[in-house]
């Protein structure tokens, strides 16, 4: 989707900011306003730090296209949890750069002096999050510390260079357990604002993590790429069947690698253990049930795999910071 327009996501319940609140036209960013109104589905929210965020969660009846220029740019943090789309940036007359949208990308970007040109498709469900930050704000929080961002970064946010930079990467769990944060937060009015601020610089926090990361993983990394191919089946195997995963020693042994790398293998790609990933796409599957209310609390947990319902109240909790019988009407049986 648009790593850098109007365009955010469908978290945004009761309370976010629309195009038509006076809040929305105090952005700080020109670009936002060369949409005029923002389409049912899209919310906007300028948070006391001056952070902002684009919520998205719409469907498309229409191939729709924009064209528009970024003149002093943010940072961008997107979070493309579905829909298709594609942004081209150009930047001279011998220099252009495309950015596809995809479900399950996370982008940051930084595009100045640039002209955008953001395409959405046809019959696309687009779910997109994006977070804008001043480059000096942002240097400012992280302590003015250049080494705690990825070496292609620094000069935007030390301000010696308008260098253009973009990094697309598959959204790691991690990144996905704090969008279900932010998506089901229970907090109204300030507590929402305060509890909004403190996950989205999470979210940025763990994107510059995750970017340092990588830097130091391409250098020193020992898996394979055909090793990393198996980690990712072996991921899939893990997920298929929630309610009767399978053990390390299975998967290792489905995928052909041994117990040992299929474990640095997890921590590498995934960023966490193959027990915590289950666990997260658990949840994450549970609150998608409990939204359709089509099964009882007692069913979900049995169906995803918890050893009762008891447990399953317990890490639900642990994770969203509220009980399943929030988000659902039907009632244990």
């Amino acid at each position: 989707m648009k790593k850098y327009s109007t365009m955010g996501s469908g978290a945004a319940e009761a309370g976010l900011h629309t195009s038509g609140d006076e809040k929305n036209t105090r952005t700080a960013w020109d670009f936002v306003h060369a949409f005029g109104e923002f389409p049912q589905g899209v919310r906007h929210i300028i948070l006391p730090s001056g952070m902002e965020l684009l919520f998205m969660d719409f469907k498309t009846h229409a191939p729709a296209r924009n064209v528009f220029s970024i003149d002093q740019a943010p940072l961008i943090f997107s979070f493309h949890m579905s829909g298709f789309g594609r942004a081209r940036m150009t930047y001279s007359r011998t220099r252009e750069e495309t950015v596809n949208g995809e479900p399950g990308r996370t982008i940051i970007s930084f595009t100045p002096d640039a002209k955008c040109e953001t395409e959405t498709l046809l019959g696309q469900h687009y779910r997109v999050l994006n977070i804008y930050i001043s480059p000096s704000r942002l240097y400012s929080q992280l302590g003015e510390e250049p080494d705690m961002v990825p070496r292609a970064m620094r000069p935007a946010l030390e301000g010696s260079g308008a260098l253009p930079y973009t990094r697309s990467a598959p959204m790691s769990p991690q990144t996905r357990v704090i969008l279900d944060q932010i998506f089901n937060s229970p907090y109204q009015g300030v507590l929402r604002d305060m509890h909004l601020e403190y996950k989205s610089m999470e979210l940025i926090i763990r994107q510059l993590y995750e970017a340092q990361g990588s830097e130091v993983t391409t250098r020193q990394s020992t898996l394979r790429p055909n090793d990393i191919e198996r980690i990712r089946e072996a991921e899939r195997i893990l997920t298929s069947d929630l309610e009767n995963p399978p053990t390390l020693e299975e998967m290792a042994r489905q995928v052909g690698i041994n117990t040992t790398k299929l474990k640095q293998g997890f921590r590498e790609v995934f960023g966490t253990t193959a027990y915590a990933l289950l666990r997260q796409e658990r949840l994450r599957r549970a609150d998608r049930l409990l939204r359709e209310e089509r099964m009882s609390i007692t069913e979900i947990a049995h169906h995803l795999g918890f050893s009762d319902t008891s447990h399953f109240i317990r890490e639900f909790a642990k994770h969203y910071g509220t009980t399943p019988g929030r988000f659902t009407r039907t009632s244990l049986r």
